[in-house]
């Protein structure tokens, strides 16, 4: 049962849960050089830039005494924050560790900077979602595939892995083996596979998949077996089922999220989820502030253990069924048969 218990986490982020620090995603500005329809923030190149250079700046200095292991910095997309190279390299001076997240449509004017202060464990992510034709219609311009593909062999040419984010979605679901050879012979490390959440731009666009969740972890689990030698992943976010022996969420005990406003939630979802009241708008010199009311989210953590013997996602919870103390909706799209093979595995 050890097996079974050591992956079964409610967390899109898995993070580790065997030190006392934080893990930040911090979107730093909601400007972007894309429009991509299924964006969370709804970005575009009008949208608000973010906090003032001094400020964030300062926030960084306060993340480094608190102890934060490391910043993922994603947006809108990260190099259009107008001091993208001060903040960047703050991070670093500071020994907090960065990970970048890019869309990859115009990182070479900024790849010095990537290669002396992004982590050189971590690396890069780069979004791709499909081949050609489907990645440009999702990201809404006729060259973001020809642009991120350039920038993944920039990024490796400087040495920093690149690992790969991307959506299943019907426009991707048939070319996964395409583009995961084609990803492969780049030289990329790691593929971190997703299902559309309907929030952002994804509530007005058909940015979905009509098919069993099941079906798509069947699917994957496939490409595991075929694709995933040494030096190479594919990871699935939730693809088993949960129970009393699960990890319980770190949403605001191991995770903080920051948004372009300045305001710090438990995680990036449960801002997604719009659960205000358990964020608080930083101030200089008042991350602490910020820090006790996220941890407050702990309550309610405790209160869906109690529930369902694990607690699940609260904020799948809220955004799939409008409350963060109903069910997990990605347990139940995992489906008996699955469940079954999980735990007669496990044994």
């Amino acid at each position: 049962m050890a097996e079974r218990i050591k992956h079964s986490d409610p967390c899109f982020f898995r993070v580790d849960t065997d030190d006392d620090f934080y893990n930040v995603s911090f979107e730093i500005t909601y400007r972007c050089n894309l429009e991509c329809k299924h964006c969370f923030n709804r970005s575009n190149g009008d949208a608000f830039a973010g906090l003032s250079r001094d400020d964030v700046l300062t926030l960084v200095d306060e993340l480094a005494k608190a102890n934060v292991k490391n910043v993922y910095m994603t947006g809108g997309e990260p190099t259009q924050y107008p001091y993208f190279l001060d903040v960047v390299e703050a991070i670093n001076n500071h020994n907090i560790e960065l990970i970048l997240a890019t869309n990859g449509y115009d990182i070479r004017r900024y790849i010095n900077a990537l290669k002396y202060n992004v982590s050189h464990n971590a690396g890069v992510y780069v979004s791709i979602d499909g081949l050609k034709d489907a990645h440009n219609s999702l990201r809404g311009r006729s060259d973001a595939f020809f642009q991120a593909i350039e920038s993944i062999k920039l990024i490796r040419s400087v040495g920093l892995p690149v690992r790969i984010s991307s959506l299943i979605w019907d426009g991707n679901y048939s070319q996964l083996d395409e583009l995961i050879l084609l990803l492969k012979k780049l030289g990329v490390s790691q593929i971190n596979l997703t299902i559309p959440v309907q929030v952002g731009r994804a509530e007005t666009n058909d940015i979905a998949l009509h098919r069993p969740y099941s079906e798509a972890v069947d699917m994957v689990r496939g490409l595991q077996q075929k694709y995933c030698l040494e030096g190479f992943k594919i990871f699935l976010k939730r693809d088993e089922p949960l129970d009393a022996g699960s990890f319980n969420c770190q949403a605001g005990l191991k995770i903080m999220h920051i948004n372009s406003n300045g305001e710090i939630y438990p995680c990036s979802w449960i801002s997604k989820a719009k659960l205000s009241q358990y964020s608080r708008k930083w101030r200089p010199g008042e991350l602490e502030k910020c820090i006790d009311a996220i941890r407050s989210f702990g309550e309610v953590i405790r209160t869906r253990t109690m529930k369902y013997g694990t607690s699940g996602c609260p904020a799948m919870a809220q955004i799939y069924n409008g409350d963060m103390l109903g069910f997990d909706p990605l347990n139940e799209l995992l489906d008996n048969r699955l469940c079954q093979s999980a735990i007669s595995t496990s044994k």
